[in-house]
């Protein structure tokens, strides 16, 4: 194995751009260890401060070390570049709870389906578990703006109306 490669191994960059540069006989005739630890750097920085895709930030690179003329400057160049292309997100975890939407819309059916379940059985002491579910999705439908939800949302609301007008929940 090539000194560049034991560098490009034990580099903290993505594997898949490792393998890149492993594999492609014409990058490692552009790249060197100074362009690599440039590459590293600003792979370290995004990654310590931002989520994002790591192949787009790998096709970034590649496509730069294709387009460079002056590689004297491939630090800034490529920053540009990726300050410019790579969609990335502030990785401020106290400023957000991360739910997946698939949970959301899982929690959401569930309640809804117990509200509905509640207002068709014969249950007669019902009310405040009708509520209780009821309270729930007006949370999501509050939190998350989607049509689905508020019709949803509406549409059971609607349904507790009438059905409570027949039944002493």
């Amino acid at each position: 194995m090539s000194e560049l490669e034991t560098f490009i191994e034990s580099s903290a960059l993505p594997i898949q751009l490792k393998e890149y540069f492993i594999g492609s006989k014409k990058i490692q005739k552009i790249i060197s260890v100074e362009i690599l630890n440039d590459i590293e750097d600003l792979y370290v920085y995004y990654d310590a401060l931002y989520q994002f895709d790591s192949s787009e930030f790998g096709v970034s690179v590649i496509d730069s070390l294709k387009r460079c003329k002056d590689f004297s400057r491939y630090y800034y160049y490529l920053k540009k570049i990726l300050e410019n292309e790579l969609e990335i997100e502030s990785k401020n975890e106290n400023g957000y709870i991360k739910i997946s939407k698939n949970d959301i819309d899982d929690s959401f059916k569930k309640n809804a389906s117990e509200i509905i379940n509640l207002l068709t059985s014969e249950t007669e002491d019902c009310g405040s578990q009708i509520n209780f579910y009821l309270g729930k999705l007006e949370i999501i439908n509050e939190l998350i703006e989607d049509e689905y939800y508020s019709e949803i949302y509406m549409n059971v609301i609607q349904l507790r109306k009438s059905i409570m007008k027949n039944k002493e929940c």
